[in-house]
């Protein structure tokens, strides 16, 4: 299994970022499935504020039988232990059409030039199934601004009538529509043989 980590500067100044271990765990019922630890041994300098580093580890861990897992991820960074807990599901097949999944996103459509936005893009499944998409490529932006931001080559477990947050805009980033005017945001969603557009309005007063 080949896993990928972003690990985020969510300070309010740039920093390096020194990561020095890592420990993977597999979970079933509070039950110590498989365990992995080892070192990093990676330095990234001048991290900017919401900016991310990429580490990628392949790991020898087989799931043959269909279902749920609790995937326990902890990073050392600047000295500090991070840790995450996220599901891993087995699956046969992935789905690929995304005729059941919906664009959603709090941004506001209306505020003042200057003020603190803060917004997410979610995928939500409007339906009562599990859908587990393997998104090829995902891309948000900002227009005229040349804001823009790419995921590619992720997968999502969208349980029934429930959402995921895919991309987060911090208040940090402002200065990217500061200026009074009027703005669309664009999220574009693909997978190996369906994609979707979203599109929505935005109105800043000065």
């Amino acid at each position: 299994m080949h896993i990928e980590l972003r690990v985020v500067n969510n300070t309010a100044t740039v920093k390096d970022l020194r990561i020095t271990g890592f420990k993977f765990s597999v979970k079933h019922d509070d039950e110590i499935l498989w365990q992995d630890e080892g070192v990093f041994n990676s330095v990234w300098e001048k991290v900017g504020v919401g900016d991310s580093v990429h580490l990628q580890k392949d790991i020898e861990l087989k799931l043959n039988t269909p279902g749920a897992w609790a995937l326990n991820v902890a990073v050392t960074v600047n000295g500090v232990d991070v840790s995450k807990s996220v599901p891993v599901v087995c699956i046969s097949e992935p789905t690929t059409d995304l005729k059941d999944v919906e664009v959603y996103t709090d941004i506001p459509n209306q505020f003042f030039a200057g003020d603190d936005i803060e917004f997410s893009v979610y995928l939500q499944n409007a339906s009562n199934r599990d859908i587990y998409l393997k998104i090829e490529q995902m891309t948000i932006s900002i227009l005229p601004t040349p804001f823009s931001s790419e995921r590619r080559r992720f997968r999502i477990w969208l349980q029934p009538f429930s959402r995921v947050e895919v991309f987060r805009f911090h208040p940090w980033n402002k200065q990217v529509i500061s200026k009074a005017g009027s703005y669309k945001m664009n999220v574009f969603v693909k997978t190996i043989s369906d994609e979707k557009f979203f599109e929505t309005n935005i109105q800043v007063f000065q």
